[in-house]
């Protein structure tokens, strides 16, 4: 008898990374955050929110934040580092991230997911994922009044042709020709106006070879 109770108890320890998002990251404690001091002059910054174990070691997401224009543009996250090595991720960043409360990171984030909305833009996919390294953003998080956009409209900077056909067809649409700017950093844009980039398949294909640890 006690030894199928082991074996269950065993069984609810192993999780998938995905289900440890999911179900536990949000019990962990709120460790350091970062984020790109420049961001209102630059348009574009680095966001990272770490959760404390209660074991010592850290699990983290990363950000890439666009408050002109497409909201959260990629994102991912490491699971149970060793604090030393998420130190050590920090600190190679450099200047692109300084200490910042969590209160603001989680208001710049939310703040340029919600101005994406306005545009139709939704984040990136493995948002989907790495939301569960935030809180809810319900008013249990004071708001802060962040400025989105370039100069009171949506301002598009793309590296290139591809990237500009990811969202410019989403602000023809529903924001209208003339509201928006943009700027293409090399190439060209050759006008793919029936492109149509669905961000709507949310696979959960990462961390997939095993599951993680749950220990608090």
């Amino acid at each position: 008898m006690a030894k199928k109770k082991n074996k269950k108890a065993q069984q609810q320890q192993f999780l998938s990374p995905q289900n440890f998002l999911r179900q536990r990251a949000r019990s962990l404690a709120i460790g350091e955050c970062y984020f790109t001091p420049a961001i209102e002059e630059t348009g574009e910054g680095i966001a990272i929110v770490s959760r404390k174990h209660t074991g010592g070691r850290v699990s983290y997401a990363v950000y890439l934040v666009d408050i002109w224009c497409v909201g959260v543009k990629d994102t991912y996250y490491r699971l149970r580092c060793e604090e030393s090595d998420f130190e050590a991720f920090v600190e190679h960043m450099g200047p692109q991230v300084e200490p910042m409360s969590y209160e603001e990171v989680h208001n710049w984030i939310y703040g340029a997911v919600a101005f994406a909305d306005e545009a139709g833009i939704p984040p990136h996919k493995d948002f989907a994922l790495t939301k569960y390294m935030l809180e809810e953003d319900t008013d249990d998080i004071p708001l802060i009044d962040h400025e989105f956009g370039k100069e009171g409209k949506y301002f598009l900077v793309a590296k290139n042709g591809l990237e500009a056909s990811r969202y410019l067809p989403y602000l023809k649409k529903n924001i209208g020709e003339g509201n928006f700017d943009f700027l293409i950093e090399s190439g060209s844009y050759d006008g793919y106006e029936d492109y149509d980039y669905d961000y709507s398949d949310e696979d959960d294909e990462e961390g997939q070879d095993g599951g993680e640890d749950v220990d608090e």
